[in-house]
């Protein structure tokens, strides 16, 4: 053991911190208050769910910085780390971790406003569009299923693809469920892809790359997860480690789409209808803005 921490510089973890935590669940019937905690919890950071309004706390490293591929976590000791990602409808995560040292960081209404500002209005003028997908199966697949893609806005993009999950089957055969003692977790195909786009509270707590996981003895990869920060970025090639092969628009089509855009802006129509409605016409004439200068085909 001497020899093992020599070789590594007598290199030595940090301690992460113990802090206090609300604790409530509304899924299991709680009703979690805006200030105060129904409950509390002591753990290495809190963590706060605004989508299933859930409170809680952790032990160890926070999946989010894993997520967010945060080289520095160490680094944000004390503060608040919010995200939201969203890959479909169904699929949102819209929330933060944080370990401040008075504890109670995850109460409701401090941290949601602080969502709001800083993640959700963030850079508001300043989004990609992104690929929306969730596809899973049995069996490897290709680009063919961004087909059935859509689009959603985010400063970054995502897009994640895990080809096994672990299933515990029992060590030893038993007539009886109660007779089962000992399990042991075996790999089993099951290919998903996430796409989809992703705001954070601070550009410093979000690096750009792909971060890949092999079993211990495997040359396959369990899994690949990808951020970039360009308009459709979110591609089957970056999981695939293949080129992209969708065609880019010419300098002449750019030019025709830049001119077609400028005519838009400079022609004011009279609509009566919704404030909402209004924003998503201009959404569409965005999208399909951009659309024409990708110029991609599946």
């Amino acid at each position: 053991m001497i020899q093992l921490f020599s070789q590594l510089n007598n290199y030595m973890t940090h301690r992460l911190p113990m802090v206090e935590c609300c604790g409530c669940t509304e899924k299991n019937g709680d009703k979690c208050p805006d200030n105060g905690c129904h409950k509390k919890c002591r753990g290495n950071y809190c963590v706060v769910d605004f989508e299933g309004v859930e409170q809680g706390c952790g032990l160890g490293y926070p999946r989010l910085q894993n997520f967010l591929r945060m080289n520095n976590y160490l680094h944000f000791q004390g503060q608040p780390i919010c995200a939201r990602y969203e890959a479909t409808p169904s699929t949102v995560m819209n929330g933060c971790t944080c370990t401040k040292p008075s504890g109670q960081c995850n109460e409701l209404n401090q941290t949601r406003a602080y969502q709001v500002k800083h993640v959700i209005e963030r850079r508001s003028d300043d989004q990609n569009y992104c690929y929306s997908l969730m596809h899973r199966s049995n069996k490897p697949f290709g680009q063919e299923v961004f087909r059935k893609s859509t689009t959603c806005e985010g400063q970054y993009c995502f897009i994640s693809l895990t080809t096994s999950e672990i299933v515990l089957e029992s060590a030893n055969f038993k007539h009886n469920y109660e007779d089962h003692e000992e399990f042991i977790g075996i790999n089993r195909p099951r290919y998903e892809i996430l796409a989809g786009c992703l705001k954070v509270d601070d550009d410093r707590k979000v690096n750009v790359g792909c971060t890949t996981e092999y079993t211990a003895n495997g040359t396959e990869p369990l899994s690949k997860h990808c951020i970039c920060d360009t308009h459709l970025c979110n591609f089957h090639h970056l999981v695939a480690g293949t080129e992209d092969t969708r065609p880019r628009a010419t300098k002449q089509q750019v030019q025709a789409a830049e001119r077609q855009q400028n005519v838009v802006g400079r022609n004011p129509i009279k609509i009566k209808s919704s404030p909402s409605q209004i924003s998503i016409a201009s959404t569409s004439i965005a999208l399909v803005f951009v659309i024409q200068l990708l110029n991609y085909r599946l």
